[in-house]
């Protein structure tokens, strides 16, 4: 299934504007929700997966069940995990389960928000106009919300955190839990 759905997003990405994201996912390459850790920070951490880095004291720590086949680590652009308008920093690449442990800045409304596979355009060219385009084409090619039920069983209470060191030590314990990726395991 993955091989047809890059084949056939590929052909429309062929016919698209350069500056028009075409999305790698249909609305089904991120199957589940596991995990939703809103946290917030006594001190501030840098944000850097967009065109502008800026200080961020809350967000939200994600553990998703997606296609693994867009999980392969590459040298080369790779679609970008969306969250919303704004690209996910990932903690591992579990090509082999499946299983991604990823943040966003926050608060994040998960019932409202669509998570999903973008375009391939590097997260450090991705600005707040970039990010509602790449959201109205996940729309448009059917990517929703999760349902409030998913959502209402996935969402932990809020963490409040010293630093982000304590939110990586986190998400490290979450991917040795979930990974079939060896290298996974390694950083």
């Amino acid at each position: 299934m993955t091989v047809v759905l890059l084949a056939a997003l590929a052909r429309a990405a062929d016919d698209a504007p350069a500056d028009t994201p075409v999305p790698a996912d249909d609305g089904h390459a991120v199957r589940a929700l596991v995990a939703a850790i809103p946290f917030h920070l006594a001190t501030p951490t840098t944000w850097t997966m967009t065109a502008s880095p800026r200080p961020v004291d809350r967000g939200v720590l994600l553990e998703l069940r997606a296609d693994p086949g867009l999980l392969v680590p590459r040298d080369a652009a790779s679609p970008l995990l969306y969250v919303g308008e704004t690209p996910a920093f990932p903690f591992n690449w579990d090509h082999v389960g499946g299983c991604a442990v990823v943040w966003v800045p926050g608060p994040v409304d998960l019932g409202s928000t669509e998570i999903w596979f973008g375009s391939d355009r590097l997260a450090e060219r991705v600005d707040a106009a970039w990010g509602v385009a790449e959201r109205r084409a996940a729309r448009a090619v059917g990517v929703r919300p999760f349902p409030a039920a998913d959502v209402a069983a996935a969402l932990a209470p809020e963490l409040s955190v010293a630093s982000f060191d304590e939110i990586e030590a986190l998400a490290r314990k979450r991917v040795r839990a979930c990974t079939s990726t060896p290298e996974d395991l390694l950083r």
